[in-house]
C-alpha cells in the first residue's frame, strides 16, 4: 500500500467515526428534549387536566373591592383557575353574580363577589 492509500483510509475512517459521534449526540439531545418535555407537561399541568384526572375542586366566594385600574379580566386571570372555564365565561359569570354589564367599567370603592375554585375543601362547621 502506498502513502497515499493509508492516508486515504485514515481520513475515512476519521470520517465515520465523525458521523458515528454525531448521530451519538442527536439520539441524546432527541432523548434530553422529550425527557424535559415530559417533565414539564407533568409539572405545569392546567387545572382542567389535573380535574379530569380525578382532583376535584371546590368553588368558593370572596368579596373584593374594586381599586383604580382594576378590570373585570384581570380578575377573570386571577381567580377562573380551576374552574375548567375559559376567561370570557368566567367574566359572563363574574357579571352575573354581581348584576354588572360585561361592557361597562368598575367604579373604585365597588364591591364586587368572586366566585374561585380550590383543591382544599373548607368545612365552616357553626
Amino acid at each position: 500500500m502506498s502513502n497515499i492509500e493509508i492516508y486515504r483510509m485514515k481520513k475515512r475512517a476519521e470520517r465515520f467515526r465523525r458521523k458515528k459521534i454525531l448521530r451519538k449526540m442527536a439520539v441524546y439531545a432527541a432523548l434530553s428534549a422529550v425527557l424535559l418535555a415530559a417533565v414539564i407537561f407533568f409539572i405545569f399541568k392546567s387545572p382542567v387536566q389535573a380535574k379530569e384526572e380525578g382532583e376535584c375542586f371546590f368553588k368558593y366566594y370572596s368579596t373584593v373591592r374594586v381599586e383604580k385600574g382594576d378590570s373585570l379580566w384581570g380578575y377573570a386571570q386571577l381567580y377562573s383557575q380551576g374552574s375548567g372555564k375559559s376567561t370570557e365565561e368566567y367574566i359572563d359569570e363574574l357579571c352575573s353574580i354581581n348584576h354588572i354589564s360585561k361592557h361597562g367599567t368598575l367604579r373604585s370603592g365597588t364591591t364586587l363577589t368572586l366566585p374561585y375554585y380550590s383543591t382544599e375543601y373548607i368545612c365552616n362547621a357553626d
